[in-house]
């Protein structure tokens, strides 16, 4: 009987530590699980997940410290969105405001290469693609733009033009690129010519 009664006792004692110990394993498992499927929602892009244990323990100051970082996070992606959003509407601003000169304008950088042309800009080279002679003269001319640094006059494909280059400065002080502006004084100088042929003419005509 003693015997039995002893089973009986030890078979107790071990269903009470085999419970008190799944329920302290359950206790440290199943936080540890909510941090893992929290990590990988956000890792698929769900910044809304947090874990939230309010536990008092290692355990709960992981999961506020995970927390803390992913509100962090969001919000970083908040300020970068909206800097992306406002570099969005300046960009689209610069190009309306470029798009509706008239003026031929063409941004290079500091090795001569053409970053930015407005629609002039893109109608004169469709113009110069049927002459390569003049596509070559007019990719020189643009190569040298810093000699263009007071208005010069120039002849493109039966057209005058006022060329002026205008360097554009970084705060640093080292030199982004050139502007340089095609201004069409074609109407100008035409009516020049005309003016000085009509005195030629009526200058011989006196002499006559």
């Amino acid at each position: 009987t003693s015997r039995n009664t002893f089973a009986g006792l030890f078979v107790i004692v071990f269903l009470c530590v085999m419970m008190i110990g799944l329920v302290i394993s359950r206790s440290i498992v199943r936080p540890l699980y909510r941090i893992v499927d929290t990590t990988r929602a956000i890792r698929d892009g769900d910044l809304t997940r947090r874990v939230e244990l309010g536990a008092p323990d290692e355990l709960g100051e992981l999961s506020s410290s995970f927390d803390h970082m992913t509100d962090q996070l969001v919000a970083r992606n908040q300020q970068i969105n909206t800097l992306y959003l406002a570099q969005l509407e300046e960009t689209a601003r610069r190009e309306a405001v470029l798009t509706s000169i008239s003026d031929i304008v063409i941004v290079q950088d500091s090795t001569g290469r053409t970053i930015l042309r407005n629609i002039a800009a893109d109608e004169l080279h469709k113009q110069l693609l049927d002459d390569r002679v003049a596509l070559q003269n007019f990719r020189q001319m643009l190569m040298n733009a810093t000699h263009f640094n007071v208005p010069e006059t120039i002849s493109v494909v039966g057209r005058h033009f006022s060329v002026l280059a205008t360097p554009v400065m970084m705060p640093t002080g080292s030199k982004l690129g050139d502007v340089v502006v095609f201004r069409d004084i074609t109407a100008i100088v035409e009516a020049q010519q005309l003016k000085d042929k009509l005195i030629l003419q009526l200058s011989h005509e006196i002499r006559t």
